[in-house]
């Protein structure tokens, strides 16, 4: 195990030498391709077809301008009902959301439909036990086979729930007990990469499921030995879509560490957030891995190949403990990300070669526009058209202390709201 943190890397391994390529790692990991039937981008686009739709999107800078496609609210009513996170399938088809009132909607999407009004359609509706602590699509999902189409929860004192996202049926049921035979709900889960099995994060431990065993049978894995490795809750997962045994997880003690699933051995652990990490993400070429937390104005993004490198750094405004997610188009040209403020900020990944090396790595903002009136926590690009999703919402205090009239106005809006976007290129 290696104990890397942003100033020095402390056990410089085999893995740390930067003169190696994903390839040479691959190999030294025993990692194959993936098969052809789960490589996303022939199950979205099929074998022999280009993504030319993505031709001229996501031009960043003053060439772009935002547009709402549409806007959902009526299921979103009250003031404490806000986003908790939104995600597009991977298929591209449904939009999965996660709201304060305990329930997880399914919304069909219509890309080519002539009314924005009837883009979204809500296909099912689901209600969970208690508060929803995370959720995750079928990695494999794809609307014209049914029996892909599902994903997981996981939410307070209940097991992990596999849920038909046509029906809004329950599939099945996992249930992690501890040393004292006591069921214990998981703070977050992911499937993996091909989706046979479903990890879940736990304190100091992770617990892997077998997607066609429910029950109770799980895998342990421990992420902290008489305390070294990684400690507190796992809050989130991420795994390597080109190194396939390769994943990531995060740490409410403000940790991420990088992980080989093929013998639960702990790479490297990275150090330099600020507050519990809440969203992993890696880059399609598995060389990078985007991190972000709770309270926590920094994306950070960490050079797989040179643990302990930040790459690069990009700013953002978080003054709450919710999820705040970020995200990436398919083609990693740029990244972005929501803030308290209600805006939206897009930063250009390619000027990341363009930073000065002797200084901490600032990437600079290209663009930022308002795009709800309370905090932006949630983020989805579509995998295939050029649609981004972004959900709004926290809780609202009542406050009874005196306050100026410029006090009042500052003061946030109650902004519940699930919006779509396409980002249009102004013609010069």
């Amino acid at each position: 195990m290696t104990s890397v943190s942003t100033s020095e890397v402390t056990d410089a391994n085999e893995f740390a030498d930067p003169s190696k390529d994903l390839s040479q790692i691959e190999d030294e990991l025993h990692i194959t391709d993936w098969p052809s039937s789960c490589s996303f981008s022939n199950y979205i686009c099929g074998e022999n077809e280009t993504r030319s739709c993505f031709k001229n999107f996501y031009e960043v800078g003053d060439a772009i301008k935002p547009v709402i496609v549409c806007e959902h609210t009526t299921s979103f009513q009250g003031e404490d009902n806000f986003l908790r996170g939104i995600k597009w399938s991977p298929c591209g088809n449904q939009l999965l959301t996660c709201s304060n009132d305990k329930r997880l909607r399914v919304f069909n999407y219509f890309h080519d439909c002539n009314k924005p009004d009837e883009a979204l359609k809500l296909q099912s509706e689901t209600r969970e036990g208690d508060l929803i602590f995370d959720f995750a699509w079928y990695p494999c999902m794809n609307t014209p086979d049914p029996a892909t189409c599902c994903y997981a929860s996981t939410c307070r004192d209940n097991p992990i729930h596999l849920w038909d996202s046509m029906s809004g049926e329950l599939r099945a049921t996992y249930r992690a007990f501890n040393q004292m035979d006591e069921l214990v709900a998981a703070c977050s889960l992911s499937f993996d990469w091909n989706g046979a099995k479903i990890f879940c994060g736990f304190e100091r431990i992770v617990r892997v499921f077998d997607v066609s065993r429910p029950g109770r049978d799980f895998e342990t894995r421990p992420t902290c030995f008489e305390k070294e490795g990684q400690t507190g809750l796992i809050s989130c997962f991420a795994f390597n879509p080109s190194i396939a045994h390769m994943y990531a997880c995060g740490s409410y003690s403000k940790s991420v560490s990088v992980y080989d699933d093929s013998t639960g051995e702990m790479l490297y652990l990275l150090l330099g957030h600020q507050g519990g990490l809440t969203h992993l993400k890696f880059s399609q070429d598995g060389s990078k891995l985007f991190s972000g937390g709770r309270k926590d104005p920094e994306i950070l993004c960490w050079d797989v190949r040179k643990p302990g490198k930040i790459l690069m750094t990009m700013k953002r405004k978080v003054f709450t403990n919710q999820r705040m997610y970020f995200d990436t188009d398919c083609k990693d040209r740029t990244l972005i990300t929501g803030n308290h403020d209600g805006k939206v900020s897009i930063w250009d990944l390619n000027e990341a070669n363009t930073l000065p090396t002797d200084v901490e790595p600032i990437l600079p903002l290209v663009r930022q526009f308002d795009a709800h009136e309370d905090n932006v926590n949630s983020i989805s690009c579509h995998p295939v058209h050029q649609v981004v999703a972004t959900g709004s919402g926290q809780r609202h205090f009542n406050v009874t202390l005196e306050s100026s009239d410029e006090e009042e106005d500052d003061r946030m809006k109650c902004d519940n709201s699930l919006r779509l976007w396409t980002l249009q290129e102004v013609a010069s």
